[in-house]
């Protein structure tokens, strides 16, 4: 057993040094750490933060290019001559009227055909002369349902607007009197209290559910939208707000800017002319600039009616 005061090597038993750190020794290595992440922060705040600004470009993008498309899609569907463009303020809205489907209509009995008292393939034309009340449609069915609007002859000029109800190129559809309403029909009935005004030049015809709008509401300091709006009465004058009882979906929020114009004969007679210019993004602050994604798209559309 080793007593107390016995030497080991040169040093007292019972009298042995604790190991350790300082206080001294602790600040300074947390004063070197610190200088030590400072300096990495500095290197690496740079990458990251443009990583970060790529991943926002890169969201901004996407969303603004698939709302772009979605508007363009709606626009080639639509009736000739029924796209129109307007601004309350710095707000921009687009409407047009959507054409669920169309097809040619019987101008007169086939001669091939002994028409009698009912109603026979080949023999139910439209009369532009009478109240006619139904008419067959030549070659592929056609898709109609309960509130749809038969459009013929749409110029978009007075006496042949669609949205005018005076216009007379539009009827509704009686989908109780359609065999088939609602889904594909060969022969459509409709509401008439007089005959169409014009005779479409190869015979025509377009079935629109519902006007849809296009309500762009930019706002440079961030919050502005871009919104789709359906299933509103069409009317005469061009709503400049949401009418009552529509249906609203967002396409694209943090608008920035944007604008849509229409020039109805900018290509060809009868080839109009849709532009879409569409920002989106951040006003940026004092720690981070501004980031942002500007796009733009241009649409053909045929106008022939």
């Amino acid at each position: 057993m080793i007593q107390p005061g016995t030497t080991l090597g040169g040093r007292a038993c019972g009298h042995w040094r604790s190991a350790g750190f300082t206080l001294v020794e602790m600040v300074v290595v947390i004063a070197i750490a610190g200088i030590v992440a400072a300096a990495v922060a500095l290197f690496i705040r740079v990458p990251v933060q443009n990583a970060l600004e790529s991943m926002q470009r890169a969201e901004f993008s996407d969303t603004a290019d698939g709302a772009l498309r979605r508007v363009a899609r709606d626009i080639r569907r639509a009736v000739p001559n029924s796209v129109r463009v307007t601004a309350n303020g710095a707000t921009i809205f687009l409407e047009l009227l959507n054409a669920r489907s169309g097809g040619r209509y019987r101008r007169a009995p086939d001669p091939n055909v002994a028409c009698g008292g009912a109603w026979a393939l080949g023999c139910d034309f439209l009369d532009f002369s009478a109240n006619d009340t139904s008419f067959e449609v030549l070659g592929p069915a056609v898709e109609v349902a309960a509130g749809d609007q038969v459009v013929i002859y749409s110029l978009g000029i007075p006496g042949a607007d669609p949205y005018a109800n005076a216009a007379n190129i539009s009827r509704g559809v009686n989908c109780g009197a359609t065999t088939g309403c609602p889904g594909a029909v060969s022969r459509i009935s409709i509401t008439s209290a007089n005959p169409f005004a014009l005779d479409a030049p190869d015979a025509r015809f377009f079935v629109t559910d519902t006007p849809v709008t296009y309500i762009c509401a930019p706002n440079p300091a961030g919050g502005g939208t871009l919104t789709r709006v359906w299933g509103y009465a069409a009317t005469a004058a061009q709503p400049v707000a949401v009418p009552a009882g529509a249906q609203t979906a967002f396409l694209a929020t943090n608008v920035l800017a944007c604008n849509f114009t229409y020039a109805p004969n900018a290509v060809a007679q009868r080839n109009a002319l849709v532009t879409m210019s569409l920002t989106l993004g951040t006003p940026g602050n004092a720690a981070q600039g501004p980031v942002t994604v500007s796009l733009y798209h241009a649409i053909h559309i045929s106008n022939v009616p």
